[in-house]
């Protein structure tokens, strides 16, 4: 098994938003990058949403960086007690609608509001938008853009599916500009009939993950949480790095309008509720080979990775509130003889969520 490792410096990053966010083996190798592809997987799926909120009224909002002290600076905001960061089982997965995920940096102690939700997830019509017509890409994409980039926090559920892997669970994120600050994520994963829960931390540019039988199936033992790093001796962690990196880097407002601007085709579908939010849906159908040619990034690689694939075509159903924040967002597709399937769901915006690291002696780095 491998060595714990040195602890980090004593020093914590946190994230918060105010009142508006191995196995030694072939076989076990294999195992484990199948269990890092669900989780990137999954978290594609949780940053593709990063433009998304509910119908609720957008209050000012702060982000907090770390003190010299390594403590968070001041910031308003209070919240329902989750699970802190380094706690000894592993992390759950909340109901849709519900996030386990903040935490306050100067005592370790949680700190963060859930999302409001509806009465269930069905979906009826409920605006007065007409139907069927066809929507300018262009003018779409900039709607996407401008409401979407000034949020300041999100909270959302999500479930992915791709040839007998699936991930689902909930996530809270800090937002600054569009782009993710901070990220807390609870994951459920199945691979091959393996069951496993992991949380995903992202504070002040380092990963996290945490899960006793996750990090017992990397060899790592006697810590609670793992620093995901390019330079870490275990293959998974290094691959979800570099993978999460990316993605968390080029998530964002860009996500959906980026799309959008490449769509050849985008129809008004008519007025939707989505969980007592007022909606408008929206069907896209995405030129893969036009959105990589405009997208930057991990986005533009995972575009690229798609048409190597024989994507061409993009299918994605988008739920626009009044203020034109998205919703809701599915795509099911099929490449290469495997389908897979996104569901995403915002269940609040801009209301108060702190991210914090874990406590340094609980973190394996090697």
């Amino acid at each position: 098994m491998l060595d714990p490792g040195p602890d980090l410096p004593d020093r914590r990053g946190s994230v918060r938003t105010g009142a508006a966010v191995g196995t030694r083996t072939t076989s076990g190798r294999t195992a484990l990058r199948a269990l890092a592809a669900a989780c990137l997987l999954a978290v594609a799926a949780g940053c593709a949403g990063t433009v998304a909120g509910t119908a609720q009224p957008v209050a000012g909002a702060t982000i907090t960086s770390p003190s010299a002290t390594g403590t968070a600076q001041s910031a308003t905001g209070t919240g329902q007690p989750a699970t802190s960061p380094g706690t000894d089982s592993d992390p759950t997965t909340p109901d849709p609608g519900t996030t386990t995920g903040s935490s306050t940096a100067s005592t370790g102690s949680s700190g963060g509001t859930d999302g409001t939700d509806g009465t269930d997830g069905t979906t009826t019509g409920s605006t007065a938008t007409s139907s069927g017509q066809r929507v300018d890409p262009a003018e779409f994409a900039s709607r996407v853009r401008k409401a979407n980039g000034a949020l300041r926090s999100m909270v959302g559920s999500l479930t992915v599916r791709a040839a007998g892997t699936s991930a689902e669970g909930a996530f809270s994120e800090a937002l600054a500009g569009g782009r993710i600050t901070g990220i807390d994520m609870n994951l459920r994963l199945s691979v091959s009939g393996t069951d496993l829960s992991m949380r995903l931390l992202l504070v002040s540019d380092k990963i996290y993950v945490s899960g006793q039988e996750l990090l017992s199936r990397m060899g790592i033992t006697g810590k609670r949480w793992a620093l995901a790093s390019p330079d870490s001796e275990n293959p998974v962690l290094q691959q979800l790095a570099g993978q999460l990196d990316g993605y968390l880097r080029s998530a964002g407002a860009d996500q959906y309008s980026v799309q959008a601007a490449a769509a050849s085709e985008i129809v008004d579908e008519g007025p939707a509720d989505v969980k007592g939010v007022r909606t408008t849906r929206y069907r896209m159908v995405v030129d893969v080979a036009k959105a990589a040619a405009a997208a930057t990034g991990a986005q533009k690689q995972q575009l690229e990775q798609s048409l190597a694939a024989g994507l061409r075509s993009l299918p994605i159903t988008v739920y626009l509130d009044e203020r034109d924040r998205v919703v809701r967002a599915e795509s099911r597709t099929t490449a290469s003889g495997v389908t897979a399937s996104t569901s995403f769901e915002a269940t609040s915006f801009d209301t108060d969520v702190t991210i914090s690291a874990p406590d340094p002696a609980t973190v394996y780095t090697g």
